[in-house]
């Protein structure tokens, strides 16, 4: 097959250059592509179907049967669906089942997981609301909150509804987290709203009664701050709330709603806090603050008064995995507690008083494992998890704490694992500091440098990269990618969570080009070390790891043969203008801060493209990502169409209706087989007619 070339197409779409100038710190920054940010303007509209028509017509050429084979394939491949998100109601259990088409249901199911039914919602249709999670009325099971997002919309919401009548009781925007109280009239809301004039985000706690429709507002954090997980106490007395200041630094509070008194219980947050829950009178804090591998405290309550405070687990071997929520959990009068073990999780069991009792033993080495799900009705405690490896699917297991062991009830499609290897391995940075990756491929692929490579990465958010057997990205199992004949590579680069909050303030504000260096140090690695050749590696991002795909083609574009950029972050020195810009400066820094600003320049994708020659680059965003505007990818791609001087192109695809994701439906699966054809023609795995 002939391979792709400008001169094999028509030239690009023609894109004008608009020179607009605006200052920073006395500095006059000029950008041409600016007018793309008009993401409603004809012009904008015209340039985006004309990219569209580009990106279609090369996948019509000599790739057609190929793109036909491989969306053919992923369309009647079987389905492997998930769990998450798995309540307790009365003697009923509630789930979301996820399948890998992209389609979504929370589902009613048994104890064993086997008769799912699915609950219709198509009632909410017309809101455009994608559910996400269910909780229902502990006093009326026909009423539920259901948790969700609107595309397009810049923050999740909720939607009460009547399940018996199917019909929507009130819709509420803006909404992060919602709790029933216990009594089944009242709910509390975790509100989130931007407000441009304070260029921060307000953080409001609100009582909402459903008979009365009226709203109470409880708490309201005076400062900028993420969102507000909370919990609600038995009783309804108090709420344990915190405060998320940043993806690094948490505080909690308890709110006394019969006095509205507001206690500090974890102090000034000088790293992660988070309330786990109760046993009786003693309440339980994790936090990292004092112990960098973390530590769970006790102290008693008295008229919202912290008593008592004692430390009761930490350990200097072993880091706790501390991502905001759900990873402790209080389960008939025990702690369990998920830790973090070189990008892999294990999961101990402690008594109330912090006495180690047993780890949970689950089937394979390399494993992912969360805490998906708890009931806490009486004769019935127990709690969920999920695991799951690179090459094979996810599981669900019960903890019954009574018997100490866990019991697999549910999993997705069996996959036979034994035909393939995974391999973790550890590497230097340039600055000393070790990295890891897995390596896994198929038992009868070598590692000699002729297999292709996908390689993988985040870096960013305290977000932890686990085994996984899908890629989300690229839409592949990954066992279906190895069975191509290919090496799969996942990355643990800085930025992440996988050795704790360290880890992650090691590779974000001015230190984020860690997270950029450590991809390109391990890649060099693999290189230098026979297992992969630069003439054969693609690699694939989406969202913060859509920024790591644009700085590494950026800093490094001779090291690649095929990137695929998915809703990425590319321009570091406007996006504190987007809806989100509040939120995520306090991951990559904000540019009225002048050192802040010297420092995002210096690495900004979109002010680093220059021309040159770049590898073969798909990028991809929606019109309706509530998360990272469409300018981000639009911007990019044009100034490195602009700034191409090799042969290898430079693809745009915008999603109309896509949101922060590769689309929904036929989209999602034309998406994925174009991104899966330009991998294997880029990397020489398409045969030659």
């Amino acid at each position: 097959m002939e391979r792709w070339s400008i001169r094999r197409m028509r030239r690009y779409p023609d894109t004008p250059k608009k020179p607009e100038e605006y200052f920073l710190h006395g500095e006059c920054i000029v950008d041409d592509y600016m007018w793309l940010e008009n993401a409603g303007s004809e012009e904008t509209l015209g340039w985006v179907e004309a990219q569209n028509r580009f990106t279609e017509q090369y996948f019509q050429g000599n790739l057609r049967e190929e793109f036909q084979r491989t969306r053919k394939f992923l369309k009647e491949k079987p389905v492997t669906a998930s769990l998450a998100n798995i309540t307790h109601a009365a003697d009923k259990i509630y789930a979301v089942r996820y399948s890998s088409t992209g389609d979504y249901a929370i589902v009613q199911t048994d104890r064993c997981f086997q008769k799912q039914e699915e609950i219709p919602l198509s009632f909410l249709d017309e809101y455009h609301f994608i559910p996400d999670g269910i909780k229902v009325n502990p006093e009326n099971e026909a009423v539920a909150i259901i948790t969700g997002m609107v595309p397009g919309e810049s923050k999740p919401g909720i939607c009460i509804v009547d399940l018996g009548r199917q019909t929507l009781i009130r819709k509420i925007d803006n909404i992060f987290f919602a709790y029933w109280f216990h009594d089944g009239k009242t709910i509390l809301l975790s509100e989130s709203v931007v407000d441009r004039g304070a260029n921060r985000t307000k953080n409001t706690l609100k009582r909402y009664s459903l008979a009365e429709d009226s709203f109470t507002e409880l708490y309201a954090h005076k400062d900028n701050s993420l969102f507000i997980p909370c919990r609600i106490t038995e009783d309804d007395r108090y709420i344990f709330f915190t405060v998320a200041i940043n993806y690094s630094r948490t505080q909690v509070f308890c709110l006394d709603t019969v006095t509205q008194n507001v206690e500090d219980i974890s102090g000034e947050p000088a790293g992660l806090n988070f309330y786990i829950g109760n046993i009786g009178g003693r309440h339980y804090l994790q936090s990292d603050c004092e112990y960098k591998n973390g530590a769970i405290y006790s102290f008693e309550l008295t008229d919202g008064k912290v008593r008592q405070r004692k430390l009761i687990i930490t350990d200097p071997d072993r880091i706790m995995d501390s991502l905001f929520v759900g990873t402790a959990a209080i389960v008939s009068n025990r702690i369990v507690v998920t830790y973090l073990d070189n990008a892999v999780n294990k999961i101990y069991v402690y008594s109330e008083e912090g006495c180690f009792e047993r780890e949970l033993l689950f089937d394979e080495r390399y494993c992912t494992i969360k805490l998906v799900g708890k009931s806490d009705i009486p004769g019935d405690e127990c709690c969920y998890f999920s695991a799951e490896s690179f090459t094979s699917p996810q599981k669900i297991y019960r903890y019954l704490p009574k018997e100490g062991r866990v019991q697999l009830c549910w999993s997705a499609l069996e996959r036979d694992g034994s035909a393939y290897e995974t391999e973790q391995v550890f590497v230097p940075a340039r600055d000393g500091t070790r990295l890891a990756a897995f390596v896994v491929r198929r038992r009868d692929t070598k590692l000699d440098g002729s297999a292709p490579a996908l390689i993988f990465g985040y870096g960013g958010y305290g977000l932890s990269v686990f085994p996984h057997f899908k890629n989300g990205v690229v839409g592949l199992e990954v066992p279906d990618w190895l069975d191509m004949g290919g090496i799969y590579v996942s990355v643990t680069i800085r930025g992440g969570g996988e050795y704790g909050s360290a880890w992650h303030n090691d590779g974000k504000l001015r230190r984020k080009k860690n997270a950029f260096q450590d991809f390109i140090d391990i890649t060099q690695w693999l290189i230098d070390n026979g297992y992969i050749d630069k003439d054969r590696i693609a690699i694939a991002g989406c969202s913060n790891g859509g920024l790591l795909m644009s700085a590494l083609t950026t800093m490094r574009p001779d090291m690649f043969a095929a990137v695929i950029d998915s809703v990425p972050h590319t321009d570091l020195l406007r996006f504190i203008n987007d809806p989100t810009g509040p939120m995520y400066k306090t991951e990559y820094g904000d540019v009225s801060d002048p050192e802040d600003f010297q420092y995002l320049k210096s690495y900004s994708p979109y002010h680093a493209v220059k021309r040159t020659r770049y590898p073969a680059v798909f990028v991809q965003t929606g019109e309706k990502d509530n998360n990272v505007p469409p300018y981000h990818g639009k911007k990019f791609a044009a100034k490195l169409q602009e700034c191409q001087t090799g042969e290898t192109p430079i693809l745009l695809k915008v999603l109309k209706n896509g949101g922060h994701n590769r689309g929904t439906g036929e989209d999602r699966y034309d998406t994925f087989a174009q991104f899966i054809v330009f991998i294997r023609e880029q990397l020489r795995m398409v045969e030659e007619v």
